[in-house]
């Protein structure tokens, strides 16, 4: 059950992250600013799911996930924050820039 929440919870990221950036892409934009936007939103719902699972097997939960049921949920303590590194750098990379502004 805190599996499918959890599934839930991150497809809700997902679409609240596209709403929420949907004033990154202007009418003169190319397709290119669509998909950064789009892989923006996506690795949002994926760091969230990453993360939570984790989170929650270290507190005892018991997930129906395949890295839990085979042991090597502990073999891979860095993937979390790879994806939270990566999604900042995603936004970083993706979020168009101010116009008219001039660096001093």
């Amino acid at each position: 059950m805190l599996t499918m929440l959890l599934w839930l919870l991150s497809f809700a990221l997902i679409y609240f992250s596209l709403i929420k950036t949907e004033h990154w892409v202007c009418s003169y934009t190319s397709i290119i600013d669509n998909v950064a936007r789009f892989s923006f939103a996506i690795m949002v719902g994926l760091s969230f799911w990453l993360s939570s699972v984790y989170l929650f097997w270290l507190m005892g939960f018991q997930l129906n996930v395949g890295m839990i049921a085979d042991g090597s949920m502990s073999e891979y303590w860095w993937l979390p924050l790879a994806s939270v590194l990566l999604t900042m750098l995603n936004y970083f990379a993706s979020k168009p820039k101010k116009k008219g502004f001039k660096s001093e």
